[in-house]
Parts: C-alpha cells; sequence; structure tokens
C-alpha cells in the first residue's frame, strides 16, 4: 500500500478585517465627495484675514437659578442677532475643567461665552469669557446683586441697534481685573460694524453705562437715549447752558444749541462684583492678536512708503532740483527789466 502525498500547501488568504477596525478606518480615510452645505459650513469657519463677528453662547448650570437664567436671557437679548441660548442645563465648571465650553463654543462657533450658576459659596454666578482657536483665552467670575431684568422696566429697543458703551472710573485703566473686565465687556456688546445714523442725528439708540465703585462694586445700567421735548424747563436750561457758553468775545461754543437728549432706563439694571479672573498666556494672547502681513493694518514694505500709527500712508518724491532762473514761469510787467537807452553817436570833428 503506497504512501500517500502530502498535501500542498495553499496560499494564505488574508483574513477579514473586523467590523470595528473596518469603521475606524473609513473614518480615518479623508472622503473625496464633500457635499456643497458642508464645504460652506467649512469654509465659514476657516480662518480668514477678516474675521466673522464674534457670537455669545449663553449656559446655565444644573444649579442655576431664575435670577440667572433671566439675565443670561437678556444678555442674548442685548447681543441678537449675534447669540444663542442652550436651552438645556449643563454641568460644566469653567475655571476647574473647561473642555466642555470648549466642546460647545467648537460646536456652536461661537467666540464669546456666558456661563451662569449658583451655589452657597458663589451666589447668583455669572462667568464671561472668550476662546481663541476654540481654547479658552481669558474669563472672569462675576457675582450679580440688585438684579432688575428688562421685564420689570417699560420701553422696548431695536434688536438690531447696537450701544454706545460708556466706563466711568479711573479703576478701569489701574487695576489689572478691571481692565480685563472692561475688555471682555467691550468684547460682549460692541458692534460688529459701525453704527448707522439715527433719525435724531445722535451717535447710538442706546447706551450701557459701567461704573467702578470706590468698593469694587460694578454697577451697570442700560439707557435709551432720545431727543427730549421742548418744554419751558427744557428752554430755561438750554438758555442758561447757552450763556454760560458764551465767549467773552460774544460767540457761542461748540455745544451751544445742541438739542436736549433724554435717557430712559430699560434695562437690565445689575452689580457686578469681581470674584475670580484668568488671564491668557502670554504666548496665547500674542498668537490672538498677530495679525497677517497681507491684512491691511500691516502693509507691506515698498521702497519710500511709511506709515504712521494710525495707518496713515505716506510717501516720499524725489526731483531733481529746479532752477528759478530758466523755469518757464509768468513774467511780470513790474518786474520787467527796462533796456538801457542808446548811446548817442559820436560827433565828427
Amino acid at each position: 500500500m503506497g504512501k500517500r502525498a502530502a498535501k500542498r500547501p495553499s496560499a494564505a488568504k488574508p483574513s477579514k478585517p473586523s467590523p470595528r477596525v473596518a469603521k475606524e478606518a473609513r473614518r480615518a480615510k479623508p472622503s473625496k465627495k464633500v457635499l456643497p452645505r458642508v464645504q460652506r459650513a467649512l469654509d465659514h469657519r476657516a480662518p480668514k484675514l477678516e474675521e466673522n463677528p464674534k457670537a455669545l453662547l449663553a449656559i446655565h448650570g444644573t444649579t442655576a437659578n431664575l435670577e440667572i437664567k433671566s439675565l443670561l436671557a437678556d444678555l442674548v437679548q442685548l447681543r441678537k442677532p449675534l447669540a444663542k441660548r442652550l436651552g438645556k442645563a449643563n454641568s460644566a465648571r469653567p475655571f476647574e475643567d473647561p473642555t466642555s465650553i470648549e466642546f460647545l463654543a467648537r460646536k456652536n462657533d461661537a467666540s464669546l461665552f456666558a456661563f451662569g450658576s449658583h451655589s452657597k459659596k458663589r451666589p447668583h454666578c455669572l462667568v464671561l469669557g472668550r476662546t481663541f482657536d476654540f481654547q479658552i483665552l481669558d474669563m472672569v467670575e462675576l457675582l450679580v446683586t440688585n438684579l432688575k431684568p428688562i421685564a420689570e422696566f417699560k420701553g422696548t429697543f431695536s434688536l438690531h441697534s447696537a450701544p454706545a458703551l460708556v466706563f466711568s472710573g479711573a479703576d478701569f485703566e489701574h487695576k489689572p481685573d478691571l481692565a480685563l473686565l472692561r475688555n471682555l465687556l467691550t468684547d460682549h456688546f460692541r458692534a460688529p460694524e459701525p453704527i448707522p445714523a439715527v433719525p435724531a442725528k445722535l451717535p447710538a439708540e442706546r447706551v450701557l453705562v459701567f461704573t467702578a465703585r470706590a468698593d469694587g462694586v460694578v454697577s451697570m445700567r442700560h439707557y435709551a437715549v432720545a431727543v427730549g421735548t421742548v418744554t419751558a424747563n427744557t428752554i430755561a436750561m438750554s438758555a442758561a447752558a447757552a450763556a454760560r457758553e458764551v465767549g467773552a468775545d460774544g460767540e457761542r461754543g461748540v455745544g451751544a444749541g445742541a438739542r436736549h437728549v433724554n435717557l430712559r432706563e430699560i434695562g437690565p439694571r445689575c452689580d457686578l462684583k469681581l470674584s475670580r479672573t484668568r488671564f491668557a498666556d502670554d504666548d496665547v494672547r500674542k498668537s490672538a492678536l498677530k495679525r497677517p502681513k497681507s491684512s491691511a493694518s500691516v502693509p507691506s514694505r515698498v521702497k519710500n512708503v511709511s506709515h504712521d500709527e494710525l495707518l496713515g500712508k505716506r510717501g516720499r518724491l524725489r526731483i531733481e532740483r529746479q532752477d528759478l532762473h530758466q523755469a518757464a514761469l509768468k513774467k511780470v510787467k513790474a518786474l520787467k527789466k527796462e533796456k538801457a537807452p542808446p548811446k548817442p553817436a559820436a560827433s565828427a570833428p
């Protein structure tokens, strides 16, 4: 009985990847086909020379009370249409773990955020901050007192009108914490574009006033600006002001004859006390303030062209030296040289 021939080994077939590995491979492989709406969204979030207007994201914590929620709603109303409020509570702690705030800022494409919470240690707490490259840049924690929301005031304002900002108090210039608060408030409430002229020819329809008091509390007031009606009192006040502005030479000053302006408080009204601050790192701050060379504010180097601090363009021209004696100028008869009289002819002897 003969021996059976050994079975020839066949080439090993590649094993089929598991579903989990295949799914990870599909995620890792970039897709060539992108929907147009997806591409538009990616282009909108891409870095630009002129960045998009900063949007505000309002978030309330799981322990937020009604007062903080009403304040967040008022802040969103002041920032509209560049504002969004999340209806679901979030258990975030910005100073301890800012990852959830950064995730929500990236998801909603927001550069500014306001987070409200309430606890026994930090009652009526409001955190204002901003992000750079969807990472926390800087923020401040404020304790809110004496809150009166917009709903308790009479009067309304246009959603598309931007307020004028007024910061009263020398502490905004000398104290670093209040200087950071001023910078953040300016970013949260300033207009994304120049304010259009109103019919009364005023700089703005409303004004936000922040006053730094001696006890370290910053009061926030919101007023509507309107031209007042002419009454006997306003006529008397205008006449007294005009009399004070008349100079010794009888000429009236610049402010004489100005129309009477009324300020009506429309809310919200509250007092803010600083609790904690987080300044930006020097390297991150330099990166955030860096502007591209191709931007209009950083012009390229051109020969004989310079720019001053206000980005004014100055040029230097070089011309040949002029000879005024040979230049074709207008000849004036008064300056014309008189011809010498002819010499008499010599008589013959």
